[in-house]
Parts: C-alpha cells; structure tokens; sequence
C-alpha cells in the first residue's frame, strides 16, 4: 500500500502514565478499579491507535471495512489487527488468509506483523498477493483444472510469442492483428472472470474478422497442452474449481477463519469473485413461519399420515379385488375369519412394523 506514514515502529514509543484522579488518591470502587486494570492490561501492539483504529482492530466478529484518505494508516490497522487475532488466539497464523495487490506491499506487510507477533509470521503462508496466493491453490488442485502441479507461467513476451505462432497458424496477417493487442483483450476478459464460451459477442467479433472467440479458444488449449498458465489463469482456474468442486471450496472455508484485504477498493471482478468464494459460507436457512415453510410441514406430515394408512389400506383393497396381500402370507387372517359385517379399523391406523392380531368379537 503506497504512502506509508512514518512513525513504522508504531508499538516501541514510551506509553503516557495513567491519568490520577486531582486528589491524588488511587480510583476507588469496582468499576474504577476495573477500568485502571484494564488500561493498564492493554497490549503494546494497541499503543499509538486512535479511537477508530482500535475499535477496527479489536472487531474481530464480522466484516469490518475501515474507509479513510491515503496514509491515515490502513494498513497498519491490517497488520495490527492481525497481531490481535494471534496474541488473543482467536486463530492459528495458518488460518489468516491476507492479500495485497504488490510484492512490495506484501514485503512491508510481513515486516510490520513481524515487528509486532515475531516468530509467528513464518507460520503465515497465506499472507501474500492475490497471484501468489492463487499459485498455491492452483497447485494443489491442479488436476482439477487439465493441469500438472509442475506448470510454467507466462510472462507477457511469452504470451504474445504464443498469440503470434496461433495467429499464423490461422492464415491471418499478423501486421493487421497484432499479438499484443490480442494478449491485452485476452487479460482484460481475465480480470473479468470470463471464458471463452462467457465473452460477449461483440467482442468476440471485434478481432481477427469474427474469430475471437475461436483464437481465446485455442490459446487455452496451447497453455494446457504446454502445461502452462498466464497470470490471469492464477485466479480464474481456482474460480472455477471451487464452481465446480463444492468439496475443495469447503475445505478452504474450513482452514480459513480470517480473510483480511489490503486496497479492497482496487480490487477487479475476478478477484472479487475469489474472494467472494472464499468468504461465503452458505448455511441452511430456517424455515420461515409464512411461505414455504409452513407448506413444506404440511406436507411432510400429510406424508407421514398417508405412510402409516398405506397398508392397512392396501390389505383391504386386496380383500376387495379377493387378491392376496403380501400380509395375508404372513399369518394374517382372510376374509372367511371375519364373522359378517367385520370391518377393518382403518380409522386407527397400524403400527408401521407388523399387524396385530384380529381378534373378531
């Protein structure tokens, strides 16, 4: 995160004295005693914070979006809060998934929460950039995506190399359709989340007279065949894979407790719809008292009812068509055990296991 404030060493400064009372006698009764304890508890890492900030750090149910002007510290109310979570072990430092955007802001937020936890940050291998981050789980699931966990990424001169060769191998004019161009459109539908069977038809068709969609296509199949991906297949691989596999997203939902996000705003919608993944955890809604889950009870107990009645009206609709049921096998009697004018109790209905015996009156 660009513009840094200055004062980096945030939690060494020498911590004002408490304040005591114009008398000069110690705060008397519990709640005064309470509160002076509780200042006088406060972690070094919270020194130096103001009302907002701290407030921000020491949230750590629900989404928290701190929204302020460039270098009033975001950032170190991010690593700050991580050091929160760790010394108030909410979480392990193997369950914070942090991402930035830059290396280098990556670099300086491991240096901050290391300042700050210690040791603690080499067991954080979630903390990086959105691409770095991606490569780890693209790795570990690369199968699910058509490739080996070995593959190769691409930087831009050799995807533009590798548009070019498909670009002759299609009898165009490379002059007339140049390969950066193409790499540029192909980054942009990328960073939006889209296929090639997802781009618009505009412009699919605003290339290479109509074949677009065609070249997006066998670039893709270039890049599995050559075991290879591009920084846009960073995230929208894992995208897909957690779409398509509901058993590897949930894993990810059961490692993760925390997901914190340096530049939120910047972000585009591929790495939105990663993150978006990531944090949503569907739950089963209850049944709500008008609608559907009130129709839905009804009918459940209208099958239980009918369940129970089935068989004992089956038994008498086989007497009445003078079949044998399956229970008249089992030892239950006929029609000629019944004196005349017998009737089977179907108001009442049968146990779902076994018949009582009839005994006629």
């Amino acid at each position: 995160m660009p513009g840094f404030p200055d004062d980096m060493p945030f939690f060494d400064e020498p911590s004002a004295p408490p304040a005591r009372p114009a008398s000069g006698h110690a705060p008397s009764g519990i709640a005064a005693r309470a509160m002076a304890a509780r200042q006088a508890s406060a972690p070094d890492y919270l020194a130096g914070l103001n009302p907002e900030q701290r407030l921000a750090v020491e949230t750590t149910e629900g989404p928290v979006l701190v929204l302020a002007g460039a270098g009033t510290g975001k950032t170190r109310v991010l690593t700050t809060r991580i050091a929160h979570i760790l010394a108030t072990g909410r979480a392990f430092p193997s369950q914070i998934l942090a991402v930035t955007f830059t290396n280098k802001a990556a670099r300086e937020m491991k240096q901050r929460v290391g300042m700050l936890v210690g040791e603690a940050i080499e067991g954080m291998p979630w903390l990086g950039t959105f691409h770095s981050i991606g490569v780890k789980m693209l790795r570990r699931h690369a199968e699910l995506a058509g490739l080996k966990s070995g593959f190769t990424i691409l930087d831009t001169d050799d995807v533009v190399r590798l548009i070019k060769q498909l670009i002759q191998a299609e009898g165009l004019d490379d002059k007339r359709w140049p390969a950066r161009q193409f790499a540029m459109m192909i980054d942009g539908w990328k960073n939006k989340g889209l296929g090639p069977s997802e781009i618009p038809e505009g412009d699919a068709r605003s290339f290479a007279n109509g074949k677009g969609r065609q070249l997006y296509q066998a670039y893709q199949d270039r890049l599995r065949t050559l075991n290879a991906c591009d920084f846009g297949d960073l995230l929208c691989h894992p995208i897909r894979i957690f779409r398509a596999y509901p058993d590897v997203l949930k894993e990810y939902h059961r490692r993760f407790k925390y997901i914190l996000v340096d530049e939120y705003q910047d972000t585009n919608t591929a790495q939105y719809m990663w993150l978006r993944l990531l944090a949503q955890r569907p739950e089963a809604a209850p049944p709500s008292p008008q609608g559907g889950g009130k129709g839905r009870a009804r009918s459940n107990r209208r099958k239980h009812l009918l369940r129970r009645r089935r068989r004992p009206v089956d038994l008498w609709l086989a007497r009445r068509r003078g079949r044998q049921h399956p229970a008249l096998r089992q030892g239950f009697p006929g029609r000629d055990h019944h004196p005349a004018g017998a009737q089977l109790p179907l108001h009442r209905p049968y146990p779902r296991r076994g018949f009582p015996p009839h005994r006629p009156q």
